[in-house]
């Protein structure tokens, strides 16, 4: 009986120090618990507001620039615009000094025809 009393009591101190050690592990778990738990809500803090962030360009921000955009755009078809109506204006202009310039041909031809006329009939009336 004794071998059993000693044996017992042998097994109930390895019981208590794995009982101990399994009281470290579980304090230890617990602190690590509470570690990912401090982190987990402040990665939730950052989430939401990263959130707040994307919330706010997509309400604001991306309207703003949108809206620019269109702005820049309407702008840019205005310019388009104004410098095709500055080509047609050059090409009328072109047009216009084509014609003038044919039409003072013209004239001139035809002055020039007349001219060695009109010099004989001045050379005709001073004799």
């Amino acid at each position: 009986m004794e071998v059993t009393h000693q044996f017992i009591e042998k097994k109930l101190i390895e019981y208590n120090r794995e009982l101990c050690n399994l009281n470290t592990e579980r304090a230890n778990l617990e602190t690590i618990s509470k570690k990912l738990a401090r982190e987990l809500l402040k990665v939730n803090t950052e989430n939401e507001e990263l959130e707040t962030r994307i919330k706010f360009l997509q309400d604001k921000r991306i309207p703003d620039l949108m809206e620019k955009t269109d702005l820049l755009n309407n702008t840019l078809k205005d310019k388009s615009l104004r410098e095709k109506e500055l080509y047609l204006e050059l090409a009328k202009e072109e047009e216009e000094m084509k014609n003038n310039r044919s039409e003072f041909c013209t004239v001139f031809d035809t002055l020039s025809k007349d001219l060695p006329s009109f010099f004989q009939a001045d050379v005709q009336d001073v004799e």
